[in-house]
């Protein structure tokens, strides 16, 4: 999708892998949009999601 790679690689080149410690360093740069009963909607950053702890 020629994203750029937001943490630095240390020989990774699958894809997957490389999302993944994207999302374990909490740098994905996605919104998630929920929208309400009322019209509404709340945007949440995934990182917000996460309990990784």
């Amino acid at each position: 999708m020629n994203a750029p790679v937001m943490v630095t690689l240390e020989g990774e080149t699958d894809p997957l892998l490389i999302a993944e410690k994207e999302l374990l360093q909490r740098v994905i740069p996605f919104v998630i949009r929920r929208f309400l009963p009322d019209n509404t909607y709340e945007d949440w950053k995934v990182s917000e999601l996460l309990d990784l702890e």
